[in-house]
């Protein structure tokens, strides 16, 4: 495993999806500094690190809601109107690998 690329801070990711006439066809999600791979494809099932996840239809009252924020201040001046956007792809992947 690689160390973090920022100290205390392993939960970051990189993903990408792949969309085709419209319908999403496949996802990855890579962690490096924890060294975990999933990977999903319309139809094939999903994976972390070559093992095939076992998923199923959450009961009503077991889901989970992964949400982030920035604790950073907003910038003084922006060219125009913005929205600040934290992805949830790491709290998504996180919540697939549960038991």
């Amino acid at each position: 495993m690689a160390p973090p690329l920022y100290p205390r801070m392993d939960y970051w990711c990189i993903s990408l999806a792949r969309v085709c006439q419209g319908e999403l066809s496949l996802g990855i999600i890579y962690a490096p500094d924890r060294d975990e791979f999933f990977f999903a494809a319309r139809g094939e099932g999903a994976y972390l690190n070559g093992r095939r996840l076992t998923l199923r239809e959450p009961e009503p009252d077991a889901v989970v809601i992964g949400m982030g924020r920035s604790s950073r201040p907003r910038p003084a001046t922006t060219p125009g109107p913005s929205t600040r956007c934290s992805t949830p792809v790491w709290s998504i992947a996180v919540l697939a690998r549960a038991p």
